[in-house]
């Protein structure tokens, strides 16, 4: 379906007609995009809300008003905002989410860079979770590299799903 709907309306050049979809989503970048939408998909299914917005844009622009309301006197750089910042009403915390392919160092930066502005916005939220989704391949190769064997320091992840950098 997903491949008829691309087609169709036109995304699809002449000749990657009758290729995969994993094919079609790499050749146009929409991996990404697909890949954000259903952990924002899954992040609603488990209850919580996407009370600041749906898009990364406005997430920033209502963090950022918040953040001003609370103290007009606030500068505010143009910061970039995880992909997701929803908030569970049954734990009253915030989960802080973000999908990346391989950029795990990023994904941090953007985590943190959120959170300062969620507590600028929203002075004493609580944060219940920070999220990093990444690929299939990358969540991989993350998983199976040996400190013994891969002496590069850098980012892995533990027996328990767990992100956390190695510094050699």
């Amino acid at each position: 379906m997903i491949n008829r709907i691309l087609r169709d309306g036109g995304l699809v050049p002449p000749s990657l007609r009758g290729s995969s979809i994993d094919n079609i989503t790499n050749h146009l970048n929409l991996s990404g995009t697909i890949q954000e939408s259903n952990v924002r998909l899954s992040v609603i299914d488990d209850g919580n809300q996407l009370i600041h917005g749906v898009t990364d844009e406005a997430v920033r622009e209502e963090l950022c008003r918040l953040a001003r309301q609370n103290n007009p006197q606030l500068q505010i750089r143009s910061r970039r905002v995880c992909d997701i910042v929803a908030y569970n009403p049954t734990t009253n915390s915030y989960i802080l989410a973000e999908s990346k392919g391989g950029d795990m160092e990023s994904a941090v930066l953007q985590l943190q860079s959120t959170n300062t502005l969620l507590q600028q916005a929203n002075p004493g939220a609580q944060i219940g979770e920070f999220r990093i989704y990444t690929s299939d391949s990358n969540y991989v190769r993350l998983n199976n590299m040996d400190i013994d064997n891969d002496a590069l320091a850098g980012y892995r992840v533990d027996r328990n799903g767990y992100l956390f950098y190695y510094d050699t």
